[in-house]
């Protein structure tokens, strides 16, 4: 998956991690969030987001403020921009005849 910054993102999958420490602090499923950074950490590396509507920190560990969630529990949303000139290519007439 790839996400950039500024990208709008749907969380698919708020479930606490296995470590209860990690928790989710303030994800929720189906949010719209918005990406402030994308990156990749770990072995194997993996992908990892941050949003801006959340700051995830963990009291007494500063080493762990801001800490990325897992890419897996976001999607991306597709904004298509909605097109109808070729509509409006149907409403200007024409002096040719269809042949039945």
């Amino acid at each position: 998956m790839n996400f950039f910054v500024g990208q709008k993102v749907v969380c698919v999958n708020d479930e606490p991690p296995r470590d209860p420490r990690w928790g989710l602090l303030g994800l929720t499923k189906d949010a719209v969030y918005t990406v402030r950074w994308f990156g990749m950490r770990g072995f194997p590396e993996r992908a990892y987001i941050r949003v801006e509507e959340v700051l995830r920190s963990w009291p007494g560990k500063p080493q762990f403020d801001d800490w990325p969630y897992d890419a897996i529990r976001f999607r991306p949303i597709i904004e298509r921009k909605t097109d109808i000139s070729i509509f409006k290519k149907l409403l200007i007439p024409t002096n040719q005849q269809v042949k039945a």
